[in-house]
């Protein structure tokens, strides 16, 4: 018998998902893509995206962290701020890019959910 196997998707803590390819790549990527966006290849291209809506992903978990964490001082302007806007604004506008329609859905699937584990409250 065949079996099938499903791709295994690696979870990670919340805003620290790596982006898989070297600082200076990721560098000359963007410049790439700034000055002439046709002249990367198919994988540039894939790679670059993949690293921007990592580095997307990223910042909006650690925004909403420290919001969530500066929030018992009473910061009335820290819980107008919209996550989303912030890191949108930060990894592709600032740059240049367009941003993806996919990229805010595409964070969801990326970090681990925590949960309390049932078998420790079932012990006695």
């Amino acid at each position: 018998m065949k079996r099938s196997s499903k791709k295994r998707r690696t979870k990670f803590n919340k805003g620290f998902a790596p982006i898989n390819i070297s600082i200076k790549k990721y560098k000359s990527l963007i410049e790439k893509r700034q000055d002439n966006p046709g002249s990367l290849t198919d994988r540039e291209n894939y790679e670059l995206d993949f690293a921007l809506n990592r580095k997307y992903c990223n910042c909006v978990e650690k925004v909403k962290y420290k919001r969530k964490s500066k929030s018992r001082r009473g910061s009335r302007r820290n819980k107008r701020n919209n996550p989303y806007a912030i890191c949108t604004s930060s990894v592709y506008i600032k740059r240049g890019f367009r941003i993806p329609k996919t990229a805010r859905k595409k964070c969801g699937k990326l970090y681990a959910k925590s949960y309390v584990k049932k078998s420790l409250k079932n012990k006695k």
